[in-house]
């Protein structure tokens, strides 16, 4: 069923005489995770097939909007605020962005010359859950106000039960959508799906061109569906893993359960990374809690203390190996502690075979603590005695046992911008407090993202390790921003807020002293810095580690 889609337009001021702002006012960015096309897809696939093509092209370069209360043929969608959400759960879902943060005008406006895209196929398990039963609230209207993703939710499952289908498909939809031009203004705009590294300098030098790379989220895209993780100890589940991987990896066709236009064809665009991290179980790996107290009320617990599983072996193992089909890099985020620490014992045994794998860790905050510590999330919940801390200590932040790999391995450290990563209750406390859009906000947000940048290059007791950090935003995903940088058109502020702190520090109360964060700078200068955590790293990783078929 098709769904009427609010759309407003962003004014592209910001891009107009960019050229003439001086080089300290200005950076480019690179935006190591953000899903900028999840909202516009799950629309179209939710549609029956004869009319996807029907839905507008530009909605990908357009903002989309959730109306939470719009009629639609059944019922009246139900606000998040409704009194019929029980009173433990009714705060659950506030503050996730509904409005699509990283539509292509927004990544033009904010200056993202190249981001890395994540395909996430939604799990059903959004839709099913007890707690609409409970409630008598459809599993639709609560999507909804949570994610901005409007659908039916009859229409999505019947189109939605194959993960790995979804999963192309949405890709596909990539390679058809942005082979058209976006005109504003009598300007012209394009955004290119990347197939090789050789484009890279000069996509990300041109403020026209937008380019883009593609990652997947969630081992469970490897499925064709959530019955198959009860068959994850069963050779059949382990064969459809690795025979899928071997799809993404472009040296198997997409036929069998693939749609029959899929047939003999092999997938000819390169998937850079795949993470396992997910919000339910997959059969491979155990999950960092995803969700808040209050929200795993209305969801199945996630999948929080299994290791990694013989399939998930086989499949990492599968997807770098380099020997055969394109590499395809394990992306940390969302993995329990025990399946990271299985992971960098497999990188540390490839390492003395003479292969280098880098650990990529995206869209995530820094703890800095120890593995062992009390106040690291004791068995991946919610402690309370994290109440009284600046950082964030939950357990899919980086302890300092996974910032030393990162760094030993030459890896890329993705700093997420959502508040619940960046800042622990103190800092969220203060946040808070200040008003909206006020100065002394963006300050403790400028604040909080310091804090997890001295943390990070301070556990790692290296100048090394400002080569190895980059903005991963996780924009347009199921998350919670910072209002001050909450879409793509504000991180060229982003930029600049950074140098106007490198560039004349001070204390952070409870965190580091001035003294300290000089010191860690490494003399180096604040405009040098600043680049490097906006784009540089993160350019140069990408050109480095870009995926290539073994024979070239």
């Amino acid at each position: 069923m098709r769904k009427k889609i609010l759309i407003s337009l962003f004014h592209l001021s910001t891009v107009i005489g960019l050229q003439a702002q001086s080089k300290q006012q200005f950076f480019p960015c690179v935006d190591m995770s953000t899903a900028s096309s999840y909202k516009a897809f799950s629309i179209y696939y939710a549609l029956p097939e004869n009319k996807r093509d029907e839905l507008n092209n530009n909605v990908l370069w357009l903002r989309t909007e959730a109306n939470c209360a719009q009629e639609n043929e059944q019922r009246k969608m139900m606000p998040i605020a409704s009194s019929s959400i029980p009173l433990e759960v009714s705060g659950a879902f506030q503050d996730i962005k509904v409005s699509s943060q990283s539509n292509l005008q927004s990544q033009i406006s904010g200056n993202v010359r190249l981001s890395n895209q994540t395909i996430y196929a939604t799990e059903t398990q959004f839709f099913t859950s007890p707690f609409y039963e409970n409630t008598g609230l459809q599993g639709e209207a609560l999507f909804e106000c949570v994610t901005g993703i409007r659908v039916d939710k009859n229409d999505f499952l019947r189109s939605a039960t194959n993960y790995f289908e979804q999963t192309i498909f949405h890709i596909k939809y990539l390679q058809n959508t942005l082979g058209y031009s976006f005109n504003i203004h009598n300007k012209k705009y394009d955004c290119v799906l990347l197939n090789n590294p050789q484009g890279l300098d000069r996509y990300f030098a041109d403020a026209d061109s937008l380019a883009w790379i593609v990652s997947i989220k969630g081992g469970h895209s490897l499925l064709y569906g959530p019955s198959w993780v009860s068959l994850k100890d069963n050779l059949d589940f382990k064969n459809m893993v690795l025979e899928n991987v071997d799809r993404l990896k472009g040296i198997k066709e997409l036929n069998g359960r693939q749609n029959p236009k899929l047939k003999n064809e092999l997938l000819d665009v390169p998937i850079f990374s795949m993470s396992f991290g997910g919000y339910f179980a997959d059969g491979l790996c155990g999950k960092a809690a995803n969700f808040l107290p209050s929200e795993r009320e209305a969801f199945e617990p996630e999948d929080l203390n299994t290791e990694v599983t013989e399939a998930g072996q086989a499949a990492i193992s599968r997807l770098l190996d380099k020997k055969v089909g394109r590499r395809i890099l394990m992306d940390m985020a969302g993995m329990n502690v025990k399946s990271r620490f299985w992971y960098y014992n497999f990188v540390k045994d490839a390492r003395y075979r003479k292969d280098s794998i880098p650990i990529l860790y995206t869209n995530a905050g820094v703890s800095g603590l120890k593995d062992t510590d009390n106040e690291y999330e004791n068995n991946n919940e919610v402690v309370k005695n994290n109440q009284n801390t600046y950082l964030n200590h939950r357990k899919y932040n980086l302890c300092r046992q996974d910032i030393l790999e990162l760094v030993n391995s030459q890896g890329l450290f993705g700093l997420s911008l959502e508040r619940d990563k960046l800042m622990g209750k103190m800092f969220q406390t203060r946040y808070g407090a200040a008003s909206a859009n006020s100065a002394e906000r963006r300050k403790i947000a400028v604040e909080a993202i310091v804090a997890n940048i001295y943390t990070f290059i301070k556990t790692a007791q290296t100048i090394d390790a400002w080569d190895m950090i980059c903005i991963s935003s996780n924009f347009d995903m199921y998350s919670r921003h910072l209002e001050i940088y909450d879409s793509a058109d504000k991180m060229s502020q982003l930029g600049k807020d950074l140098y106007q702190f490198f560039s004349n520090p001070y204390d952070i109360e409870d965190v580091a002293k001035k003294s300290e964060i000089i010191s860690i700078m490494y003399k180096i200068p604040a405009q040098e810095l600043v680049e490097k955590i906006m784009y540089k790293n993160a350019l140069n990783f990408i050109k480095k580690h870009f995926p290539k078929n073994p024979n070239k």
